[in-house]
């Protein structure tokens, strides 16, 4: 199936120079087309190679136009469900490891105007706003100084805070989400 007959269906997948799994929604286009007409998705493949672009480019994707379905790797599906608690565009969660008669059944309940989660995270794992700007200024190469002018706090507190939200993800420290599964 080539790019134009998938943009022609309204489904595309992101990051765009991700062959392999460009290839796979290709093929999940296939199956999904015919019963889901007239629906914009747009896949967003969230792993440790994507986490640093996807949070550079979250809001443009959301102001898109299409429904976002994410496909994450277990350990970032807090994030994933944060996401889907605070954006409205995303539609669907999935794992990774998720098969494509589950996807496609997920995307049934989500043609019917429904939200859908494959798996939910613990209570333990729920991000809150605070755990995603400080993941976001971490992977960005921000300063610990910054963060400590910012929120008017202790360097021991942002350790913490660092220490928490890595607890979160289930790593020890938040270089670890960088690192592939």
């Amino acid at each position: 199936m080539t790019k134009e007959y998938v943009k022609k269906c309204h489904i595309a997948s992101w990051p765009e120079n991700d062959v392999y799994f460009s290839r796979g929604i290709s093929v999940l286009a296939r199956k999904v087309i015919n019963s889901h007409s007239g629906l914009n998705y747009m896949f967003i493949n969230l792993n440790s190679y994507t986490l640093r672009l996807f949070f550079r480019s979250f809001s443009q994707l959301s102001k898109s136009g299409y429904q976002l379905i994410i496909i994450s790797t277990q350990r970032l599906m807090p994030l994933a469900f944060f996401w889907h608690l605070k954006c409205h565009a995303v539609s669907a969660i999935f794992e990774s490891r998720c098969s494509v008669h589950d996807v496609i059944r997920g995307l049934d309940t989500v043609a019917t105007g429904r939200q859908i989660v494959w798996s939910l995270p613990g209570a333990a794992c729920l991000l809150s706003s605070r755990d995603v700007l400080l993941l976001r200024h971490y992977l960005e190469g921000g300063s610990m100084g910054y963060l400590q002018e910012k929120h008017c706090r202790a360097y021991s507190t942002l350790q913490a805070w660092k220490t928490a939200v890595a607890r979160k993800f289930k790593v020890r420290k938040l270089e670890h989400l960088l690192i592939p599964n």
